[in-house]
């Protein structure tokens, strides 16, 4: 099976707004499966953190929608996938120190990983890497 680019950035999009969508309508059992119980304190979900919550959710639906509507350019590809790194950084300190669980953390790296990747075959097949994954 070819997959094209426009298949790849579908792809992206797709889990982009999927998962940010989930934030939106599940603030809450996204931040407690997500933070730490050390980290949450014992007010635990406050109404303050669900918006928050729901805010990073709703940018990350926004970011879905631009990917899901945009036409991604060879840098395009190759920008998103080196913003991913600093990701991984957030996500390994965050884990390190107490603030995520490792559930909440892997969950999170998984996924850029998978986004990263995206940008990696994106790149080199608009690079005239045509390489066919199946």
């Amino acid at each position: 099976m070819d997959i094209t680019t426009r298949k790849i950035q579908m792809f992206m999009g797709v889990v982009f707004t999927g998962m940010g969508l989930a934030t939106v309508a599940f603030p809450a059992t996204v931040a407690n499966l997500s933070f730490t119980n050390a980290f949450l304190g014992k007010e635990g979900v406050t109404p303050a953190l669900q918006l928050v919550m729901q805010c990073f959710g709703s940018q990350a639906s926004l970011c879905g929608l631009l990917i899901l509507s945009s036409d991604f350019r060879i840098g395009t590809f190759r920008n998103f996938g080196l913003a991913m790194i600093p990701y991984f950084i957030f996500d390994y300190h965050f884990w390190k120190t107490g603030a995520l669980t490792l559930f909440g953390a892997s969950g999170d790296a998984v996924g850029n990983s998978i986004f990263s990747f995206c940008c990696y075959i994106g790149y080199n097949r608009l690079n005239g890497r045509n390489r066919k994954v199946s």
